[in-house]
């Protein structure tokens, strides 16, 4: 099921333009990693789909709702935590979390829910003015949850937590992805978003460069000698059709292979075919070294 649509989205800042024509759709139960270096326009896009920023043309449809149509609607279906959380530095987080759940007329268990997700034990009754910054992202997630939202927008999550917490907050979000939520996942800590992500959305001065499944920006590359290349490299395009081969110097043939399975099988069919493999070379290339491929940094 779609939950999210952006069609040819478009958006100024007076007459400069900062996003042209961004189109992609998230779907029901899927994490979806949106990437690309500051001023790219992850977080104006996010905005936009929030209901924060107007856009001047395209449409974004949230659970079937024109946003620009049928705003209160669509926004009834989002959760949103963002970077810099806006709380109420004079409330406590119990404070915020009741508030907020009587704002939207949700019952008390609902709120002892979100009490227990949030994790700040006794600081719950603290103002938040005190929080470090990983305790005011936890805050922000439960208040982004309370309302059990179809779609859950992330804008760099992870930043104040420390290792522990980055650990619950992932299998957390695999529980919501599990329940169905869709999940929109803008980050810099690329191997976090390699982890948990099913696809990734590629964006650059506010044009979307590229979307990828996870597997076809993690994969392996082997390195290896053989004799006959040329011979070699033909019974492999034949046997293979799918797989990358780079040329590399002397006798040496590159693969990138999605699993350790496809390898071994290539290296199976060569042995039967009679080629003689003299060494191999193994690298592991994930999200990281894609980014920087992209980005040519």
């Amino acid at each position: 099921m779609v939950v999210l649509s952006l069609i040819h989205l478009s958006k100024n800042y007076r007459k400069t333009q900062v996003l042209y024509d961004i189109s992609f759709e998230l779907f029901s139960g899927e994490i979806l990693g949106f990437i690309g270096p500051n001023g790219a326009g992850k977080s104006t896009t996010m905005k936009c789909i929030a209901g924060l920023e107007y856009y001047q043309s395209g449409s974004i449809h949230i659970m079937g709702y024109n946003l620009a149509k049928r705003r209160n609607e669509a926004l009834a279906h989002i959760g949103l935590s963002i970077e810099s959380p806006g709380l109420y530095p004079q409330l406590t987080g119990l404070e915020h979390l009741k508030y907020f759940g009587q704002l939207r007329k949700l019952p008390k268990s609902r709120v002892d829910e979100m009490i227990e997700f949030s994790k700040l034990g006794k600081s719950i009754h603290r103002a938040t003015a005190t929080y470090s910054m990983g305790m005011k992202q936890r805050l922000a997630l439960s208040l982004a949850l309370l309302t059990k939202p179809d779609l859950l927008l992330l804008d760099e999550p992870t930043n104040g937590l420390d290792p522990s917490a980055v650990f619950t907050l992932r299998e957390e979000l695999k529980e919501l992805k599990k329940q169905g939520v869709a999940i929109l996942y803008s980050s810099h800590q690329l191997d976090e978003l390699e982890r948990i992500c099913d696809r990734t959305v590629f964006i650059q001065e506010g044009r979307l460069i590229d979307t990828k499944d996870i597997d076809q920006v993690r994969f392996r590359s082997y390195s290896f000698y053989l004799t006959e290349k040329e011979a070699a490299l033909s019974s492999i395009h034949l046997a293979f059709p799918d797989v990358y081969i780079a040329i590399k110097e002397d006798n040496a043939i590159e693969l990138r292979v999605l699993s350790d399975e496809t390898f071994a099988e290539i290296i199976k069919h060569l042995t039967r075919k009679g080629f003689s493999i003299t060494s191999i070379h193994e690298n592991r290339i994930g999200l990281e070294e894609s980014y920087a491929s992209f980005y040519k940094q």
